[in-house]
């Protein structure tokens, strides 16, 4: 049986729209996987930044004012998720600091568990799982930790004016 010219062109078309389909959905994925890897949250800026709010705000007002910091943070709706996040973890680097000098209790509030669970709430974009809060942890820890010895020269300062 031989195919007429209108059902050659037919079959052309249907092969040419699928071939454009195609090219679409290759091209939209290209451009989500490109998206996503753009979208790689660079915490070392943000735990720098957090590191000196949060010396400030103890200097002033103590745990209790990292405390108010947090909870504010979490609740004003243009702080991002994980700018809260850092700050959180700031806190609790300097918290297990002072009170291991001082031999005192942790803070509970600054307990990783906490911390995670008031991110993920907070992250109403899914950008966060579980496993990804508590793997970035241990590497916003260590910018914390460094910046701490800066943080500490640029505002001791404020101990001796009081």
């Amino acid at each position: 049986m031989s195919m007429g010219f209108a059902q050659i062109r037919d079959v052309i078309n249907v092969r040419k729209l699928f071939l454009c389909v195609f090219a679409i959905v290759i091209a939209s994925l290209a451009l989500f996987l490109h998206k996503a890897t753009d979208e790689v949250y660079d915490y070392k800026k943000d735990a720098e930044e957090a590191t000196a709010l949060m010396l400030s705000v103890f200097l002033e007002d103590g745990m209790s004012g990292l405390i108010a910091l947090s909870k504010e943070c979490y609740e004003h709706e243009k702080t991002t998720p994980q700018m809260c996040f850092v700050n959180d973890i700031a806190s609790k680097i300097w918290d297990r600091g002072v009170t291991e000098a001082m031999k005192l209790p942790i803070e509970e509030y600054f307990n990783d568990e906490r911390i995670v669970e008031r991110l993920l709430i907070k992250d109403k974009d899914h950008s966060f799982t579980k496993a990804i809060a508590f793997a970035e942890i241990p590497k916003i820890e260590e910018v914390v930790k460094q910046r701490l010895v800066i943080e500490w020269g640029l505002q001791k300062h404020k101990l001796d004016s009081d």
